[in-house]
């Protein structure tokens, strides 16, 4: 492994880990919060809707069910960088481990 090889590597692990803290520090703000309490509001009113729901209406059942993946993935996407970014960092501290 070359200079350059080694040097993006660090940059690529120290992008991994800062875009996780980045995410975690996110959902400590208004506006994390805000974006997260809305969807998790859209959620449950989309189950409630589901719940009641006319079950030959799958028009209606597959918007309201695209509707909840869409919420639920955007919470999923910065849970998931969390995760990488900490992943990350707990590698590190392995590699530096005698």
């Amino acid at each position: 492994m070359g200079l350059q090889d080694f040097n993006a590597e660090i940059l690529s692990r120290h992008t991994v880990i800062v875009l996780g803290d980045d995410a975690e520090q996110f959902f400590h703000t208004d506006l994390g919060r805000y974006i997260l309490g809305v969807a998790e509001q859209e959620i449950q009113a989309e189950l409630s809707f589901l719940m009641n729901a006319d079950p030959d209406d799958t028009k209606a059942i597959k918007d309201s069910q695209t509707r909840i993946e869409r919420a639920r993935l955007a919470i999923q996407w910065l849970n998931e960088v969390i995760a990488e970014g900490r992943q990350e960092q707990e590698r590190i501290l392995s590699e530096e481990q005698p």
